[in-house]
């Protein structure tokens, strides 16, 4: 009884149960429906997550690849240090910069490579790597490495700590070699040292201006003029340091040279602090910064004060000479070694009736036509040179000497046919050099008429006569002729632009140009060395003096040859008076020896030195240059440059640039 209750509640139990489990079993259908659907999406996400790790897994391989790529071929040395200061990889560029391989230096500590840098570097960049695994500030550092074959090399470092977990794990750093640079720089300021020595040496106010006018640099001259230090100068204007009226002058030419840029060059008396006056040429110029923009001004002031003195001096000497030959009764005229008229007095004006501005600088025996009729030599030309067939058109040719006397029948005088008697002979400088000659000429007309047989001894009084007053005018005439233009101002700037001419025409490339043209522009920059009362001897030098003279071919290479200019300006300096047979100075070198540049040079500047006046002789024209460089083409000249050169003034005209 008690069992079969039990089967029956049992039964009971499992009907509830069974029935409870089919509502369960409708409920577990559904649910396993949705797990299905579940099951599906979980598939398909985890196939996109599946294709997401392998598309990162590739992309983390490209980076990987990449970053190999990059670790290997960086230019600086990239490397890394654990939290124990070992090295753990460094960029093969390491073995390029110091000689190690990337193996020789991994694994080491850094405590351990004390011989891959200098004491001082060593101690610093064990603690910078202390500091940076302590999360400090490490600055850009510079040390000084040691590479293996013991050469010093300079590394530009920055480095950083890297956090793994929140934790410092390691430091990462970039070394850059900057050797070049640093010695690059040095050189930088060797030469900046250099020049503001060289510019300070210089006996002549520089300055250099921003496009306000403000004053950026001067140098020790210009703190004399205007009686301050550099300190005091830079940073100020015009109208700070000077009266108004000047610094208002000073504004308005600057003003006008930065609104055309290029030179600008004017005559300006100055006053200095000291109280002295100076007349000086200003020269500026505007200058550019490396952007190619407009950046100021620089200028020198140079002091002309003597010059002007010696030039009106001259000037007034030159009018005590005129005045002196015109009034001398002979008809007198002088010539110089090219056979040009250079005086012309008016006793002479009175015999031919020809005005002394219709005949001076006339050449060509055009002096004879009023003679003659026709262009011949005359007793000053026989004077410099003995023609035979010349001096038996005379009635009678004596020499004494250098002196020569001479009587002739002149059919073609203004006043009718004449007799005439004349003295001749020539010029000297000091140096003993002949630069011309001096005539004059007495009208024995009426004498040859009325007095014929007092001929003789008239004749030989009036050449008595002609010969004191020769006496007393040779002198001066000779250092009219000489001294005509002792100076030789601006010198350089027409052999610099001659120079130019003739190599655009032999077709240089620009470079090289402009690379003749700078070294032409200083070519007698070594004159410096030369006493100033030997560059303006107004005689010809002793061999001494002229040694001294040969010295500043080399002085002024001396001066150059350590800056580096892009043109071997010092070399074409040193150059300039050699000549291609070894005849030249100062190292007797020959045309294979010698530059392009250096031969365009040297025949530039005989032709400009021959064509103007010297302190011992004056200008003797372009003509005589032209005739000099074309007697030496092939010996002492470059054939080609010579032909150049002539063939520019002949063919083209070329004219002679201002002398400032």
């Amino acid at each position: 009884m008690n069992r079969s209750a039990a089967n029956h509640r049992r039964i009971n139990m499992v009907i509830i149960k069974n029935t409870s489990g089919a509502l369960d079993l409708a409920m577990t259908q559904f649910e396993i429906e949705e797990l299905k659907k579940s099951r599906e999406n979980l598939r398909r996400r985890l196939a996109e997550k599946e294709a997401e790790l392998a598309q990162a897994d590739q992309l983390l391989r490209n980076l990987e690849e990449k970053y190999f790529l990059s670790f290997a071929h960086v230019q600086d040395v990239v490397y890394m240090i654990d939290a124990e200061l070992r090295i753990t990889s460094v960029s093969p560029s390491v073995e390029k910069i110091l000689g190690y391989r990337p193996q020789d230096l991994m694994g080491s500590p850094v405590t351990e490579l004390r011989h891959i840098f200098a004491p001082e570097s060593f101690a610093q960049a064990t603690d910078d790597a202390v500091a940076l695994l302590q999360k400090k500030f490490v600055p850009i550092r510079v040390y000084k490495f040691i590479a293996r074959d013991g050469t010093a090399r300079y590394g530009e470092v920055s480095g950083s700590y890297v956090l793994r977990r929140g934790r410092v794990d390691g430091i990462i750093a970039v070394a850059r070699d900057i050797t070049q640079r640093l010695a690059e720089e040095k050189r930088t300021r060797n030469m900046l040292t250099f020049m503001k020595t060289l510019i300070d040496t210089i006996p002549s106010p520089i300055f250099c201006k921003d496009i306000h006018g403000v004053y950026r640099d001067c140098n020790r001259e210009f703190e004399a003029y205007v009686g301050r230090k550099r300190e005091e100068i830079v940073g100020k204007n015009a109208h700070e340091l000077f009266p108004a009226a000047l610094a208002d002058r000073y504004a308005a030419k600057d003003r006008e040279l930065l609104a055309h840029p290029g030179r600008q060059v004017y005559e300006h008396p100055i006053r200095y602090a000291d109280g002295s006056i100076r007349e000086v040429i200003v020269n500026k110029a505007t200058h550019f910064n490396a952007d190619g923009e407009l950046a100021g001004v620089v200028g020198v002031m140079v002091d002309i004060s003597e010059r002007k003195r010696v030039e009106e001096a001259l000037r007034a000497s030159e009018q005590r000479l005129f005045e002196i030959l015109n009034f001398l009764p002979e008809a007198t005229l002088v010539i110089d070694k090219a056979g040009t008229v250079v005086a012309w007095n008016k006793a002479m004006e009175s015999l031919t009736g020809i005005p002394a501005g219709d005949m001076l600088g006339k050449g060509d025996y055009a002096y004879a036509l009023p003679f003659y009729g026709a262009k011949r030599p005359l007793l000053a030309d026989l004077a410099l040179k003995s023609q035979p067939e010349i001096e038996a058109g005379y009635h009678e040719v004596r020499r004494v000497g250098e002196i020569l006397l001479g009587d002739a029948y002149i059919p073609n005088l203004q006043s009718g046919r004449g007799y005439l008697s004349a003295i001749a002979t020539v010029l000297k400088d000091a140096g003993g050099e002949v630069v011309g000659a001096i005539e004059c000429i007495r009208d024995n007309t009426e004498y040859k008429k009325n007095e014929l047989e007092r001929r003789l001894a008239d004749q030989q009084h009036s050449l008595e006569r002609l010969r004191k007053s020769l006496g007393g005018t040779v002198q001066v005439i000779s250092s009219l002729v000489a001294t005509r233009d002792p100076f030789t101002a601006g010198h350089q700037l027409r052999t610099a632009e001659l120079a130019r001419a003739i190599a655009v025409e032999l077709e240089l490339p620009g470079e090289r140009i402009e690379g003749l043209r700078t070294a032409a522009a200083i070519h007698d920059l070594g004159k410096i060395a030369i006493p100033a009362d030997i560059l303006t001897m107004p005689r010809r030098l002793t061999p001494i003096e002229m040694m001294l003279i040969k010295r500043h071919a080399q002085a002024g290479y001396d001066i150059l040859k350590d800056i580096e200019f892009p043109w071997p300006v010092a070399r074409i300096i040193y150059e300039h008076h050699e000549r291609l047979d070894g005849s030249g100075y100062p190292g007797g070198l020959t045309g294979a020896d010698l530059l392009l540049e250096s031969r365009i040079l040297m025949v530039a500047d005989v032709v400009e030195a021959i064509s103007s006046h010297r302190p011992y002789r004056p200008a003797l024209g372009t003509a005589a240059a032209l005739a000099e460089i074309e007697k030496n083409k092939g010996v002492r000249y470059d054939p080609e440059v010579v032909d150049v050169c002539v063939r520019l003034f002949k063919e083209k005209n070329y004219q002679w640039v201002a002398d400032y």
